[in-house]
């Protein structure tokens, strides 16, 4: 291990960070229905007319400076409350920007620095934010969902433009996200006929052609046995912590997701 490769993992690991920071701040703001885009009025509002909009303490109000801002130190520094009103922040905080971070980094190990292991990272914060939302309040936000199949399609014409792939094969994994969600839509009527109730929303349908995106049709039989498997894992756990028989799916799909991104390809293998 030379010294770029130690370079290039500082600047992961200040990357994962600040994406870490960023999945909190869009968590946040998906929770309680506020724009982390474009303020309206409304949101202006909600969070008692702070004017910069920026990040704030949900107790007090009060404008967060960068020291209170640094990723993951500020919170330990803190010991995990306002500097201002004293008032509590959730350890689910400074618990996101890790995973970010190790998320990351294991793209990292895996795939180095590319153009694609970038895009990968960048989706990460959504990708968290989505698991997080879903699993409080069982919805996949569109926007968030759509954000991470648009970078899913820049790969694509990443790989088009500059790695060489050709236009054909392309537009074919273009087309998985059809396939993907064709299937979806397929068994979630057909299970949902069989149990006599829901068992696949259309924000899960839509992740799978997002994972359609990014994987491509051979990875479909993958995806799903391995969504399967996380689903009954996750699901298990759910059941114990809350005691709920509802179990958001979303988060097994963002998890299968994940783990095919970091076996690129290579886990395909035991399955075909």
């Amino acid at each position: 291990m030379d010294l770029p490769f130690y370079l290039d993992c500082a600047l992961v690991v200040m990357l994962g960070l600040c994406l870490g920071s960023f999945a909190t701040a869009v968590t946040y703001r998906e929770l309680n229905d506020l724009s982390w885009i474009m303020p309206s009025a409304k949101d202006h509002a909600k969070e008692q007319a702070v004017p910069t909009y920026r990040s704030a303490c949900p107790s007090c109000h009060h404008t967060l400076s960068f020291l209170d801002l640094f990723p993951v130190f500020s919170w330990l520094f803190l010991r995990g409350r306002c500097r201002y009103c004293q008032a509590k922040i959730g350890v689910m905080y400074p618990l996101i920007e890790v995973l970010c971070l190790c998320a990351c980094l294991a793209l990292f190990f895996v795939h180095g620095l590319s153009i694609t292991s970038l895009l990968m990272m960048v989706s990460v914060p959504f990708l968290i934010a989505l698991c997080v939302v879903d699993f409080k309040r069982m919805i996949l936000p569109n926007l968030l969902v759509a954000i991470v199949g648009g970078l899913g399609a820049l790969v694509i014409g990443c790989d088009v433009f500059f790695g060489g792939v050709a236009a054909m094969e392309a537009l074919l994994r273009a087309l998985s996200a059809i396939l993907y969600a064709g299937f979806a839509l397929l068994m979630g009527v057909s299970v949902s006929f069989v149990l006599k109730k829901d068992a696949l929303g259309m924000g899960d349908v839509k992740f799978f052609a997002v994972a359609g995106l990014w994987l491509g049709g051979a990875a479909l039989p993958a995806f799903c046995i391995l969504s399967g498997l996380s689903g009954i894992v996750l699901g298990g756990v759910w059941q114990r912590i809350t005691g709920s028989q509802l179990f958001p799916f979303g988060p097994a799909l963002i998890l299968s997701l994940y783990i095919l991104w970091l076996f690129d390809g290579s886990f395909l293998t035991v399955f075909m």
